[in-house]
């Protein structure tokens, strides 16, 4: 059960809503159908960049081998979300359409769909462009360009977890050739600069939030342990629980708000 939660990418999906209420509370502009579909867009999009690798090579980690062996049930799943996210879309308004359909395009780019090769092939760019991703599906369609500082915050921070699974992934990368700050300078260097952005992150929130002080030194204490312990030996499960675990806790910084 625990494997097909966060293998499934059903996980990462309840982070998204998460992480997408976080910033509306803040904003106090609650979407329920925007915060919907982008749940179920993180479903479809991270399922979709794990299933087409296989089409190309055979698994190489436990997540592979169990979306190889879950692949039909997980289109069908694929299939019914977009429905979904066709239904809930007459409720947003042109500039959520036109900003969710640029960022479809660039999850397709990512993995090679519309191209020969990916966007993730260009050297050190896969983190940006994930929490490039992450930003402007989660902090800007809240504030928009009245103000940036919220989704300049979620990208360092996505950017700071981006860097800690280029670290689980630097053999898989070694072989595809792809060139990434953990595999290039090495876990410490990856480390460092992981912690640079989420204490930029956290500052941020100093800025443009009331948030606890006291939340925001256990938040960043938590981040701080993650990023000490990662390494390429950690499993799936660690990344895909404790990590983007984080993304779910964020929004607990809100308690002391109710």
């Amino acid at each position: 059960m625990f494997k097909a939660v966060a293998f499934s990418s059903l996980y990462i999906s309840l982070a998204a809503i998460s992480l997408s209420l976080f910033y509306q509370f803040i904003g106090e502009s609650i979407h329920i159908p925007r915060t919907i579909i982008i749940g179920l867009g993180t479903f479809i999009s991270y399922n979709i960049v794990q299933i087409l690798p296989l089409l190309k090579r055979p698994p190489t980690s436990e997540r592979g081998r169990w979306i190889q062996a879950k692949q039909k049930t997980l289109w069908i799943l694929i299939g019914a979300s977009t429905i979904g996210i066709g239904l809930l879309s007459q409720f947003l308004g042109l500039k959520d359409i036109l900003n969710f359909s640029h960022l479809l395009l660039l999850s397709l780019l990512y993995e090679g769909v519309v191209l020969r090769k990916g966007l993730r092939s260009i050297p050190f760019f896969k983190p940006f462009l994930i929490s490039y991703v992450w930003a402007m599906t989660c902090a800007f369609p809240v504030f928009g360009t009245y103000t940036v500082l919220p989704t300049i915050e979620c990208f360092l921070f996505i950017f700071s977890l981006c860097l800690l699974f280029d670290l689980r992934d630097v053999q898989d990368d070694l072989r595809q050739n792809i060139k990434t700050f953990a595999n290039r300078y090495g876990a410490l260097a990856a480390k460092m600069l992981s912690l640079s952005s989420l204490l930029a992150s956290v500052l941020l929130l100093l800025v443009f939030t009331d948030l606890s002080i006291l939340l925001l030194t256990i938040f960043l204490i938590l981040g701080i342990a993650l990023i000490s312990t990662a390494n390429e030996r950690s499993s799936d499960l660690y990344y895909l629980y404790f990590v983007d675990g984080l993304i779910l806790i964020k929004l607990f910084l809100l308690l002391e708000a109710f």
